[in-house]
């Protein structure tokens, strides 16, 4: 009976996770169009689930995108907008972006960055064309952790960056590639023809207390079985 309880708990939790905001997303994702151009349907990415607040819950977001060109942007280019608690004014969102600065790098700027900063965390490592970049993205508790890999190799991070307490009350709820804005392509925030190559996209929930403790009590009940 203690087996059966603890297995029931342990699937409670595995339900509970896969009800959890969620999007593991292949595509073939390329930049089109350039200021003022709307954007296609499949630059947008729903968020399955039960969506979470970034500064109240916990999950990882995972981004493989590749450059063709050279080009740099005059500002920032966004390669995704994370948003959050849609349909204010101006870009219709409040977001956290993932962008290519003017020197090459991969910046973490948008509405949700700290208050009172006046430059963007970035990654000090300038990024090259047709090379497959893996970003990682952790927010918990209000703090994001940026990494940014190829072939497997860590290329640079930004640890414990605190995140804008004021930002939005509302459920993440949408990725946007290329954009900044959920609307359209707004000002130099967005990649020309063909720059940008989006390969995959994965956001997952972390573990939570709850899980890790049915794994406990579930991996307990099978030794005491077994002995």
């Amino acid at each position: 009976m203690k087996i059966r309880l603890a297995m029931a708990a342990l699937a409670a939790c595995v339900v509970g996770a896969a009800q959890a905001a969620s999007v593991d997303w292949s595509g073939n994702y390329t930049s089109t169009g350039g200021y003022g151009a709307n954007l296609s349907e499949d630059a947008k990415i729903s968020i399955g689930g039960d969506p979470v607040s970034p500064l109240t819950g916990s999950y990882s977001l995972s981004v493989t995108f590749m450059l063709t060109s050279t080009t740099r942007p005059s500002g920032f280019a966004s390669i995704l907008s994370i948003t959050h608690g849609t349909g204010g004014s101006g870009n219709d969102d409040r977001n956290l972006r993932l962008s290519l600065n003017r020197d090459g790098q991969l910046t973490l700027n948008g509405n949700v960055s700290a208050s009172g900063q006046t430059v963007p965390p970035s990654i000090d490592h300038t990024l090259l064309t047709n090379v497959d970049y893996t970003a990682v993205l952790t927010l918990s508790g209000g703090t994001a952790d940026f990494l940014l890999y190829a072939g497997g190799d860590l290329l640079g991070s930004v640890l414990d960056y605190t995140l804008n307490n004021t930002y939005a009350a509302g459920p993440l709820d949408t990725i946007v590639l290329g954009s900044a804005s959920l609307t359209e392509a707004n000002g130099n925030r967005t990649f020309g023809d063909g720059v940008l190559v989006v390969k995959e996209v994965t956001l997952v929930p972390e573990p939570t207390a709850l899980a890790l403790l049915a794994l406990g009590v579930a991996g307990l009940a099978l030794r005491r079985r077994a002995a």
